[in-house]
């Protein structure tokens, strides 16, 4: 099975991969690999590139080497690694192969709050569609900063801070684990990869052109910022309201994307975005229903939260079913010709009509990660925060990907 390594992104037959000793403990011998410290450009003596020994795994006629201990200090846990970077990857990452699927945005967007909103509702609902996720990162890094960001955004009721930017390689990614667990019986899981990029990365062109997880996507969920919708601009102005500052247009942040995804890395011809789902996700929509009386481009269904999460009658009582989930996703194709709707009174039908994708692979959605507009200080003046909608772009790539089993 060919893996897509989501640190370096070169590609590798999963019986390639090597092992890596886990055992600190026992003070096995640390060493630095030329693989590790070209991939994360660091000192051979830092203390990041001094791990456990490496080894090749035990033979296996088909599929990922078979685990076996550490020839220097008998360990039986190892993990695997890329053979091309040596960072460790998850198990069943290896033996399961990956989905890389990236949330991308311009500038401003709300990108890293959007991302901490979908973990959390993901891990309060999505048994609810039968995904059971939980969030892995082989160094620990992703899984320290999603408590402290939730923390930040749920319980002290704060905005996040920006995502810096870097120059150098590619950010710590988030590893996702979805399973997909119908009854008793339980699919393969599913890795999802979240790469937290920085919105002004995303804005140079030189910038994103080295952002290669978006050339290797499975599905992307690209957010866009409702406030650079003409309507709503008009909506605020008419009422005598500042619009927030849009720092990144519509228009723009779909031009990058092509610049990106129209590329493959084996040549310079652009190739075209079909097969791949990609969900538009406008950000801030809270707004819309602030002003729902107002904004009569927008289908009221635009205004409840996702069916799955509020409590409405199920066609069988207290089961999500079949008829349940095709009326979910009946929903969410009624609140993307809302948009497409806003877009073309917008004088942005390019967008909808461009020749790149499949009409079937895009889908519009209205999401807000903070359920309300933050106050001028970023605080949230609200009893709790509730997202909105947060959850529909994934669910949908995912079940376009065939990735989601309701019975």
């Amino acid at each position: 099975m060919k893996i897509r390594c989501p640190y370096c992104l070169n590609e590798f037959d999963n019986s390639k991969a090597r092992l890596i000793c886990r055992n600190t403990l026992k003070k096995c011998t640390l060493e630095a690999t030329d693989e590790f410290v070209s991939h994360w450009r660091i000192s051979r003596d830092s203390p990041m590139a001094l791990r456990p020994h490496i080894y090749s795994g035990g033979f296996s006629l088909f599929g990922a080497p078979k685990l076996k201990a550490c020839p220097v200090c008998g360990d039986d846990i190892p993990d695997y690694v890329c053979p091309h970077c040596h960072n460790a990857l998850p198990r069943d990452m290896v033996v399961n192969g990956t989905d890389i699927i990236p949330i991308i945005g311009g500038p401003g967007v709300g990108k890293t709050c959007y991302m901490v909103a979908l973990v959390n509702q993901l891990k309060r609902y999505g048994w609810r569609v039968n995904l059971v996720s939980s969030l892995d990162s082989m160094y620990g890094d992703a899984a320290v900063k999603y408590e402290e960001m939730s923390n930040t955004l749920f319980k002290d009721k704060n905005v996040l801070d920006k995502t810096a930017v870097r120059n150098d390689s590619l950010n710590m990614p988030w590893f996702i684990k979805i399973e997909n667990k119908v009854k008793i019986k339980a699919k393969k899981p599913t890795y999802l990869i979240f790469y937290d990029i920085a919105g002004e990365q995303f804005a140079s062109a030189n910038m994103m052109l080295n952002q290669k997880p978006l050339q290797y996507a499975s599905g992307a969920i690209v957010l866009l910022d409702t406030f650079d919708l003409p309507v709503v601009k008009d909506l605020l102005k008419s009422l005598g309201k500042r619009a927030s500052d849009v720092h990144f247009s519509i228009e723009k942040t779909v031009e990058e994307l092509f610049n990106v995804t129209g590329q493959k890395m084996s040549g310079t011809n652009a190739e075209i975005l079909k097969g791949c789902p990609i969900a538009f996700a406008f950000s801030k929509a809270d707004i819309i229903t602030k002003y729902r009386d107002s904004l009569g481009c927008f289908d009221n269904t635009v205004m409840g939260n996702s069916l799955f999460i509020e409590n409405r009658r199920y066609s069988m009582p207290g089961t999500f079913g079949k008829n349940d989930f095709a009326a979910y996703i009946n929903e969410i194709d009624t609140i993307s010709q809302s948009f497409e709707i806003a877009l073309r009174e917008c004088d942005q039908a390019e967008m909808l009509e461009n020749n790149k994708w499949n009409k079937e692979d895009v889908r519009y959605f209205g999401v807000s990660s903070l359920g309300a507009e933050p106050q001028a200080d970023g605080s949230l003046d609200v009893e709790k925060v509730i997202p909105y909608r947060v959850l529909d772009p994934l669910v949908w790539v995912l079940n376009r990907l065939g990735k989601i089993e309701i019975v």
